[in-house]
């Protein structure tokens, strides 16, 4: 790839670097500091920062370093702003297009990408140009998105139905929305009673109601995970503290009893998986974002354990709630944490499982036995038919692989690119 110098790296070569550039750069407060010679941090689209991009020399690391940013940030719209994640979504995906067909030099694709950031800065400036929180914005957008929305009501009118509509979202937010679907029927009557009374949307406009629903199920759903993450969290630390206490209190006898009963939870990839159940990634959690650095890291650790004739390899926890236990049917798990490693190994146990298909006459592993125990859940129907549900474009292209259909695009996404590294494996 070009360096802008008449120089050529390659592309890991020019993936190392950007991720060497992102880890002495990227804060958990969201600002950045990528170069020595500036003193400050600077937020996200900094105009400051942007520049200091544009004029580096290597271009073909500044498209990806601003492709990485730019994709950071729309995922952040995905869990949170259905209008903007869709329209930046489209966007950067039309610019990146242009660019691999080769309708767009490396000075051309970075002037396209910074202009983006510029109306992604802009996009975020206005909540406060109105007065709105983030949560209030995502609903102005959503209630605004028909262009024509505005020529009917005025705007002091649009922002009134805003801040009712996330009040009453709000006082309801203990409803378990996720879990009950009388619940989610009663969301719609009621946003759809508020939005009557404030007569919207204008005759021959229905469609427009549609967007604003979508952008409420997002809210309560990532409103109601994070609920229940913190009552977990705290339900962990209680339980965590009682346990301090009463082992601090115990007797040596019942130390000793309690060792040797103990049994820590622990299992392969056969046994997290087998059975009727289903594994979900919540809104609120970053789409899959392994490299092939990781990839193959894992790949080797696995060669290595099978050279030394190890029963097995610790690839790391994965945290997960238990939705309501069902006495018949799929039982569901939420990933906490996890979600990285449990989506590599699927893909890991797709790959395998093509590459059998693929060679009958290796007998060592057992096609079918992976598909109807360990990537689907064989006797069920709909998303129920699927042991691992990821979020957005990801859970569309994990089921299109599971289910062996192609792909023309896989856009932004890491599960094509590393489907394809491990099958060739």
């Amino acid at each position: 790839m070009n360096q802008g110098e008449g120089k050529k790296i390659s592309l890991p070569e020019m993936n190392a670097r950007i991720n060497e550039l992102l880890k002495s750069s990227i804060k958990s407060d969201g600002v950045i500091n990528l170069f020595s010679d500036i003193k400050e941090e600077f937020s996200l689209f900094d105009p400051k920062f942007l520049e200091e991009i544009s004029k580096m020399k290597e271009k073909n690391l500044a498209v990806e370093l601003l492709k990485k940013l730019i994709a950071e940030q729309i995922q952040i719209y995905r869990r949170s702003n259905v209008v903007k994640s869709e329209k930046f979504s489209e966007i950067i995906q039309g610019v990146m297009n242009r660019y691999l067909n080769g309708m767009l030099t490396n000075e051309e694709v970075i002037e396209e990408l910074l202009k983006m950031a510029q109306q992604i800065r802009e996009a975020h400036d206005a909540g406060n140009e109105l007065g709105l929180s983030e949560d209030e914005l995502a609903f102005y957008d959503a209630l605004t998105k028909p262009q024509a929305i505005k020529d009917f009501y005025e705007n002091d009118e649009l922002i009134a139905i805003t801040r009712e509509l996330t009040e009453a979202l709000r006082k309801n937010r203990s409803i378990d929305w996720q879990k009950r679907d009388s619940a989610r029927a009663k969301m719609r009557m009621m946003i759809k009673r508020l939005l009557k009374k404030h007569k919207y949307p204008p005759e021959g406009m229905d469609d427009a109601v549609a967007t604003v629903m979508l952008q409420c199920e997002l809210w309560t759903d990532n409103n109601d995970m994070e609920h229940r993450v913190v009552n977990y969290a705290e339900a962990l630390s209680k339980k965590l503290s009682k346990c301090r206490w009463q082992r601090k209190n115990e007797s040596r006898t019942e130390r000793s009893r309690r060792t040797n009963q103990m049994d820590a939870t622990k299992g392969n990839i056969y046994a997290i998986l087998n059975g009727n159940k289903q594994f979900l990634i919540p809104v609120y959690q970053r789409y899959y974002s392994w490299e092939t650095e990781q990839c193959s890291r894992l790949w080797n650790d696995i060669v290595e354990m099978q050279k030394k004739d190890k029963v097995g390899h610790f690839v790391g926890s994965i945290v997960n709630i238990a939705e309501q236990a069902m006495p018949t049917g799929v039982q569901k798990y939420m990933i906490i944490d996890g979600q990285q490693r449990l989506t590599t190994l699927s893909l890991l146990l797709i790959a395998l499982r093509d590459y059998a298909e693929e060679h009958p006459e290796d007998g060592t592993i057992n096609a079918r036995r992976i598909d109807n125990m360990l990537l689907k859940n064989e006797y069920e129907d709909g998303d129920e038919r699927y042991k691992l549900l990821l979020t957005e474009t990801d859970r569309d292209l994990l089921i299109s692989l599971v289910e062996k259909k192609p792909i023309s695009d896989p856009g932004l996404s890491r599960i094509l690119s590393n489907y394809n590294f491990l099958l060739v494996k």
